[in-house]
């Protein structure tokens, strides 16, 4: 019989490796982990410590035996829009890891709550595509799984991309390890079609992210059929083949530079996307500088 999550927390807390922690109740729980706040008893650092359900734990140990270096990689991050990751503890079936600790909100929450403005995202979005030209240029990571929840933002607008679990390491082949794995409204069209992943699957996700968070609704998402799962495969099919209509359709203040780096990002063909994050965050500070009148 499958272990509970009540199970796993028992055995995990009572390890040596978690004992070094002080924990200060449950943050969040999803599918794939559940948070808690907690804090390092010996260097009294406080930190989020995220507890992998089974389900994660088997994605992340099959990368791990394919790219054996990848969590060393992700100790190595040191950017400011990106989560840092302290520690990854493992016991056989059970992984935990301590991540920083972020006060702030989801770009996803503060888009559906009218929290930011239009200015600000734009500018959030430009420091995002710095976190990802980071990840992709420096560390040759692909994150897989971007998009506006995995996305914190600070009160002084300051970025950072979360959940790093299901990155992967650029190489010459990665036709079809976990290529689904990620959150099915934002999937790449290679990653649906099972081939090779590259950097821009992200920038692809990105792409979805702006268009999201700016309109209000996922270009992709199938809205009217009701039974689930025709509905996640109605959703994966539109990446082949939707062509999303501009977002100022829907929000005129969209600068027309914004709409055509969007639906760029979106382009069903990879190098029809702009190549690199670099050049993304070149162009969304050039139009945040505009929007701000150059301030």
């Amino acid at each position: 019989m499958a272990k509970g999550i009540t199970d796993i927390l028992k055995s995990l807390f009572s390890s040596e490796g978690l004992s070094k922690y002080e924990t200060f109740g449950k943050v969040d729980e999803g599918r794939m982990s559940v948070l808690y706040k907690a804090r390092n008893k010996k260097t009294m650092r406080g930190c989020l410590l995220k507890v992998y359900r089974p389900d994660c734990v088997r994605i992340r140990s099959a990368i791990r035996r394919k790219q054996p270096d990848i969590d060393e990689i992700l100790y190595s991050i040191d950017h400011p829009y990106v989560m840092k990751t302290f520690e990854f503890g493992y016991r056989p079936g059970n992984e935990y890891a301590a991540i920083e600790a972020i006060d702030g909100q989801a770009l996803g929450t503060m888009a559906r709550e009218g929290s930011i403005t239009f200015e600000d995202m734009v500018k959030v979005f430009a420091k995002v595509a710095e976190g990802l030209a980071y990840l992709h240029d420096q560390k040759h990571l692909v994150h897989r799984d971007l998009n506006p929840y995995n996305v914190v933002v600070t009160k002084a607008l300051e970025p950072k991309i979360i959940d790093l679990d299901f990155c992967i390491i650029e190489e010459s082949d990665t036709a079809g390890m976990y290529r689904r794995s990620g959150t099915v409204a934002y999937l790449s069209p290679e990653q649906v079609r099972g081939h090779h992943l590259d950097h821009r699957v992200d920038i692809y996700a990105f792409g979805v992210t702006m268009y999201e968070v700016i309109t209000g609704a996922n270009p992709y998402w199938e809205r009217e059929e009701e039974r689930e799962q025709l509905r996640l495969e109605r959703t994966t099919y539109n990446h082949l083949v939707l062509i999303p209509s501009p977002p100022s359709e829907t929000r005129a203040v969209v600068p027309p530079e914004l709409d055509q780096l969007i639906l760029n990002c979106l382009r069903i063909e990879r190098e029809e996307r702009p190549q690199t994050a670099a050049e993304i965050a070149v162009t969304l500070h050039e139009i945040s500088d505009r929007l701000s009148g150059g301030k």
